[in-house]
């Protein structure tokens, strides 16, 4: 049997087929069917964009160091959502598919998006920042922290039993505060910072 499956949206369809059969004995039978119609697979466009913020805005990302970049890597069991303020001011969230990743050298991001990006007003109230250029980063004691370079990269590690606040200053000049969890670490690659 074919269906034409023209206007159709994904999801589950109901309908109805009708069985007949000249001569047969309980001809003409009307049997209830389901059709499941799957959502396209799209492949994703690998985008590259200048970036100042970078912001998740959903859960499960892993994060790696490898050879002077930050890999975020889609680790969740649906598509990523991630948002960039870009060098010239707009902001775009981009869907990022199940076992993907952003990489990110520098300011600039290497996104695996699918689809057109979402243009933003601004990143959406409550999305965590994770990768930010800055002009300055002011350590309160330098001695609270354990420094060391991998992969091309600084890394911070808090080695205090409490939180270590941490001051950022943007590279619009603005200021932002942050409190690293101890045993946690922050990266340093090129001029942006690597927040978890």
């Amino acid at each position: 049997m074919t269906v034409n499956i023209a206007g159709f949206g994904a999801g589950l369809q109901e309908g109805r087929v009708i069985v007949a059969a000249t001569g047969a004995a309980n001809s003409t039978q009307i049997v209830t069917v389901t059709l499941q119609i799957a959502e396209p697979l799209l492949m994703p466009n690998l985008l590259t964009l200048k970036f100042t913020q970078l912001f998740l805005v959903s859960a499960g990302w892993g994060r790696e160091l490898r050879a002077s970049c930050v890999v975020y890597k889609n680790g969740s069991e649906s598509v990523g959502k991630v948002q960039l303020m870009l060098a010239g001011g707009a902001t775009q969230e981009h869907t990022v598919p199940v076992g993907r990743e952003v990489l990110v050298c520098g300011d600039l991001a290497y996104v695996e998006s699918l689809g057109e990006p979402r243009l933003l007003d601004g990143p959406i109230v409550g999305a965590r920042p994770l990768a930010l250029k800055f002009s300055r980063l002011e350590l309160a004691e330098p001695a609270r922290w354990e420094r060391s370079a991998r992969e091309g990269c600084l890394v911070f590690k808090n080695i205090r039993a409490e939180a270590n606040p941490l001051k950022v200053t943007l590279s619009d000049g603005s200021l932002r505060e942050f409190s690293v969890a101890p045993g946690r670490e922050f990266f340093t690659c090129s001029d942006v910072i690597h927040l978890e």
